[in-house]
């Protein structure tokens, strides 16, 4: 392999990298990083929860407690 075949093959090795690597636009709909893990709703003990509720008398009581932690 020549220099020359070399020298375009990384030319073109680092053009292809940079637009894998190029940030998404700001319209676009962008669900990698951490938004694509942000939490909007849950269910437990079959009803429906978002963030914001406030957590039931049930679980404020000193069952639910944590005294101390183990570590």
């Amino acid at each position: 392999m020549t220099i020359k075949n070399k020298m375009l093959l990384g030319a073109l090795l680092l053009v292809t990298s940079a637009a894998w690597a190029a940030p998404a636009t700001a319209g676009s709909t962008n669900t990698s990083g951490i938004s694509k893990y942000e939490l909007s709703s849950f269910i437990a003990d079959f009803k429906h929860f978002k963030p914001g509720d406030t957590v039931p008398e049930m679980y404020r009581t000193d069952e639910y407690n944590i005294k101390q932690w183990q570590l």
